[in-house]
């Protein structure tokens, strides 16, 4: 439910009041070991172009090969005028080369889908981590602008940016302990009467 404001400088801010609010005023938040292991800055991932075991991957390779193999053998045997004459073998023909035709197409697509998404993958990926690179350099000029007091003309004017939206700063509101569902100080259980009160309020704000 965020809204957009201006500041007096001409840039846009974006409010979230609903972001500011907390269920208590405390003191003192305990440490969690968790947050020292978190980067400062969480970047995209690339993505893999498969996620198949070793394994998995050699035994599509080998289907791949032999499936190739058996195509061209066939396409072989088909071109071959002691096999197009043979008695034994004159019924058969119009279904061999159906079938020839069936495995050709599959193992055309068998090699070409993963070439496409070799190469789309590369693409993408690229784009990923130029989105990366993008984050980095920003949370670098963020950094050299509010912690390390950098003088430089895009510091200055990240600062002037920040010192702006400080007046869209709302006071947080708190939430009153009889509003609250859940509480992050107790265990989630399952609660029956729990769920009933979380249906009733839920019903009574509609």
């Amino acid at each position: 439910n965020g809204r957009p404001e201006v500041s007096s400088s001409g840039d846009i801010v974006y409010v979230f009041p609903e972001l500011q609010k907390t269920a208590t005023q405390v003191e003192y938040v305990r440490k969690d070991p968790r947050a020292l292991k978190m980067p400062k800055l969480l970047l995209e991932q690339t993505r893999p172009f498969s996620l198949a075991s070793a394994g998995q991957k050699l035994a599509t390779v080998a289907l791949g090969a032999v499936n190739l193999f058996g195509v061209l053998r066939l396409g072989v045997l088909l071109q071959d005028p002691r096999v197009l004459a043979s008695p034994a073998l004159h019924d058969s023909i119009p279904l061999f080369k159906t079938m020839y035709s069936f495995f050709s197409g599959y193992a055309l697509i068998f090699v070409l889908v993963p070439i496409i998404r070799y190469f789309w993958l590369k693409n993408e990926n690229r784009r990923i981590e130029q989105k990366n690179a993008w984050r980095e350099q920003g949370i670098q000029v963020l950094e050299n602008a509010v912690l390390n007091g950098d003088s430089s003309a895009e510091a200055s004017m990240v600062r002037e940016k920040i010192a702006g939206s400080e007046k869209f700063v709302l006071e947080s509101g708190v939430i009153d302990r009889k509003k609250s569902v859940y509480r992050s100080d107790q265990d989630l259980k399952r609660d029956d009467n729990m769920l009933d009160e979380f249906d009733r309020r839920l019903k009574g704000r509609k």
